[in-house]
């Protein structure tokens, strides 16, 4: 007698799942300190050329 195994494959969840329990809470934490730290370098350059827009036009005149 032979027996067959069927192996039912289960849902993969993509990072940005609508589950929140689904996730570690660590990993959680990781993505939103490199989302900070995106958000402040980004905020960083546009200052800088906020900055030397004003400083050009200043300078120009």
């Amino acid at each position: 007698m032979t027996t067959s195994t069927s192996t039912v494959a289960k849902p993969v969840l993509s990072p940005m799942s609508a589950v929140p329990e689904s996730r570690d809470p660590e990993a959680i934490a990781a993505q939103r300190r490199r989302a900070v730290r995106m958000a402040l370098w980004l905020a960083g350059v546009a200052l800088a050329i906020y900055i030397a827009f004003i400083l050009s036009g200043v300078l120009a005149s």
